[in-house]
């Protein structure tokens, strides 16, 4: 699939992808070289190859600015409007709680999430999925092993929660087609790494 590049230059996207870069400006991927933006860039064109919505790519840009950086719900509220900002909110994890029952709230509350919200995180599975190079994995095999895991059960929660929502039909199609893509290289690339997802 081709990414739009009309899209990308919808105001509200570009607006929201400047602000992700500014804010994520100082961050690094796992490799310790690669800028943390390539990871938003990355999940917003996804989202853009398949759900042609200014919003919900633009969530794909700032997806992790309440988590990661000092932005919080209001800003963004006041910046790109309260869809933006409710699927921003509802992809952020709270630090606050012990990881078992972060992870537990958090894929509770995507249970409850809208479709659009689901698209983005199952864009975001996927992107960190083909992103997690060989030297990523044998610098910290532990890592890919616990994440692959991870990541294969959030989008089964996903799918279990979704999957028969047909109240958007492009929405659900958009968010099958990015479940289906992450699911496949993840069974891949647990399969060569010997552990069952």
């Amino acid at each position: 699939m081709i990414c739009d590049m009309e899209l990308l230059s919808h105001p509200l996207v570009k607006k929201a992808a400047e602000f992700a870069k500014t804010k994520h400006a100082h961050q690094k991927r796992l490799d310790g070289t690669t800028p943390y933006f390539a990871h938003l860039e990355g999940v917003a064109r996804i989202i853009a190859e398949v759900y042609p919505d200014p919003e919900t790519i633009a969530a794909g840009y700032l997806h992790d600015t309440i988590e990661d950086t000092n932005t919080d719900y209001d800003k963004l509220e006041t910046r790109f409007g309260r869809k933006v900002a409710d699927m921003v909110s509802a992809l952020t994890m709270d630090n606050r709680l012990r990881e078992e029952e972060r992870l537990a709230e958090y894929r509770d509350r995507l249970r409850k999430a809208s479709l659009e919200t689901v698209v983005v995180k199952a864009a975001d599975i996927l992107q960190n999925a083909q992103s997690l190079g060989d030297n990523v994995a044998r610098a910290l095999p532990d890592f890919e092993r616990k994440v692959l895991v991870k990541w294969k059960a959030t989008l089964d929660v996903l799918f279990n929660a979704k999957a028969g929502d047909a109240s958007k039909e492009d929405v659900l199609h958009a968010f099958l087609t990015l479940h289906n893509r992450a699911s496949e290289i993840l069974f891949k690339r647990a399969e060569a790494i010997g552990v069952p997802v």
